[in-house]
């Protein structure tokens, strides 16, 4: 149906239920898994539908919801993720418990759509039909769902929407171009845009409406937001609007303000030729070569040249490094008792899921050699 309201009905298939070591993991055939920090792992199920282009999805609505199944005695336990990642953000905080439901009974299904390249678009419909209660044990369950559908048959497209480039420098103004056809009889358009952190549906800040009139055929709108944003990959989300309430097409480009990165500069060490006992001071300097601060850690591993085994490693922390700056991981080696080898140390640097280039250095082992003595 073009535009209106149709039916969407959906029936999900029975739960699996797996014991573990006197835990419960319960999953839907061919759906998903929802992994919250301290709260149970619970099953969620996901649809889809396609539209063709200039059918835009205005609402999605959940009208009935049945075939209920309430369960006793399971044992899901807590998700707890490790965070291993340097550099990067701590896991939030465990939620408040409030009356042991996960998700919140009120919390049925979100649904979103994505613009496919040639026009066309897809519905995403997530549904939470599992709910389980920590503090009881119990657990509910639906499998029958009756949606209503709202869709609207839109002339008005969102052709283009291409930002100046995709870095911008912290404190530079941020500027966009779309490109606005209309293809039907001329009528008044409004674009409302926001700007979003990447992957996140919340809007960190929204630009003024433009409204073009009367819009008759191709316009080009300037978008240009002049706040500062702090450091991260964010994306433009337009939204075409007719005066009457109908959303007529969507566009987003993806863009990112300040630059991680990071340069060793060099590896050095108090010597390069070495006797066994002979203590070896490190020093590897790193300068940040981006735009933006970075938190991270300098290591500094000795390694045998014939086998490759570490024998030691230095490690440093990396704090808040402002663009510009520089900062030294320093250590040393001591290498009583170690084979008469060569050796080698190689220096490296992680940063928010980025490692620099490596930097090394050759230790060479002293080989004396013992002339015999001549009596004369």
């Amino acid at each position: 149906t073009p535009n209106g309201e149709f039916p969407f009905n959906l029936q999900l298939p029975d739960l699996e239920i797996a014991t573990m070591d006197g835990a419960h993991q319960v999953t839907i055939p061919g759906g998903g898994m929802e992994y919250v920090p301290g709260w149970p792992a619970v099953p969620t199920y996901f649809t889809e539908l396609d539209f063709t282009a200039g059918v835009i999805v205005q609402a999605v609505r959940l009208d009935a919801r049945g075939n209920e199944t309430a369960m006793v005695d399971l044992n899901i336990p807590n998700h707890q993720p490790q965070n291993d990642c340097l550099g990067c953000d701590p896991e939030p905080p465990v939620p408040d418990a409030g009356d042991g439901w996960f998700p919140e009974l009120g919390h049925h299904f979100d649904w979103w759509v994505e613009k496919n390249p040639d026009g066309s678009s897809t519905l995403s419909i997530k549904l939470y039909p599992f709910y389980y209660n920590d503090q009881t044990h119990n657990a509910l369950y639906y499998r029958d769902y009756t949606f209503a559908i709202e869709t609207y048959t839109s002339n008005v497209t969102a052709e283009s929407l291409q930002t100046a480039q995709n870095t911008f420098v912290q404190s530079e103004p941020v500027t966009a171009t779309l490109v606005v056809n209309n293809l039907g009889p001329a009528q008044d358009v409004i674009v409302q845009t926001s700007i979003t952190p990447r992957g996140d549906n919340g809007a960190l800040a929204g630009l003024p409406l433009v409204i073009l009139h009367d819009l008759s055929g191709t316009a080009l709108v300037g978008l240009t937001y002049t706040d500062t944003i702090k450091t991260g990959d964010y994306q433009f989300v337009v939204e075409l609007w007719d005066t009457q309430g109908h959303l007529l097409d969507t566009a987003a480009e993806e863009f990112s303000i300040g630059v991680y990165a990071g340069e060793i500069i060099t590896l050095t060490a108090s010597q390069t030729a070495f006797a066994v006992g002979d203590l070896i001071s490190f020093e590897m300097p790193f300068k940040n070569t981006g735009t933006a601060s970075i938190t991270g850690t300098g290591v500094i591993r000795v390694y045998s040249t014939s086998g490759l085994t570490e024998t030691r490693m230095i490690t440093g922390t990396i704090d808040n490094l402002q663009p510009g700056a520089s900062v030294s991981i320093t250590g040393s080696w001591d290498s009583t008792g170690y084979p008469k080898e060569d050796y080698f140390a190689v220096g490296t640097v992680q940063f928010f899921g980025q490692t620099a280039d490596p930097r090394s250095v050759l230790l060479t082992h002293l080989k004396y050699l013992f002339l015999p003595s001549i009596a004369r």
